[in-house]
């Protein structure tokens, strides 16, 4: 039993203290500093207006305060029609990012995938990302987590 503890223990710290090393030595971005470096804005930054443009695709990872929801009134009331930002139905792999994200971009979150982005969310602000999950247990089950992300397309 404790052998056991052990092997799942010790590669857990391990994991944990990488991921804050890096984090302290600047070795993986946040994704707001990926964003300083490639401005979300084309002309409608003067109107203060983000403008939904391509998004640059990226092969560098970087780290995303990631949490879930799901279509019920607890996550979304009074938006809990079923039916995205986007005007799509809510179903699938799809996920909710800020504005400078245009709908469509495609994430590939380390350990859970691929996801759309057709959602958008009040406090969906910043380097948050929101997947969609289809029960409300499964959103809390999941709950919310530094993770690696990198934009695909």
């Amino acid at each position: 039993m404790k052998t056991t503890l052990l092997y799942i223990l010790i590669p857990a710290i391990w994991i944990i203290g990488a991921l804050l090393w890096a984090r302290t030595f600047n070795q993986i971005p946040r994704a707001g500093d990926l964003r300083q470096t490639q401005p979300p804005f084309t002309s409608a930054h003067q109107t203060g207006i983000p403008a939904l443009t391509e998004s640059p695709r990226t092969d560098e990872w970087f780290i995303m305060n990631v949490s879930a929801y799901d279509t019920c009134d607890l996550c979304c009331a009074p938006y809990n029609d079923g039916i995205t930002a986007s005007g799509k139905p809510a179903v699938g792999r799809i996920c909710a990012a800020p504005p400078e994200y245009p709908f469509g971009t495609v994430f590939e979150v380390e350990g859970h995938g691929e996801w759309v982005v057709e959602d958008r969310g009040g406090a969906i602000v910043g380097d948050k990302l929101d997947l969609l999950m289809d029960s409300h247990g499964k959103a809390i089950l999941f709950g919310r987590h530094d993770l690696l992300v990198r934009i695909l397309k």
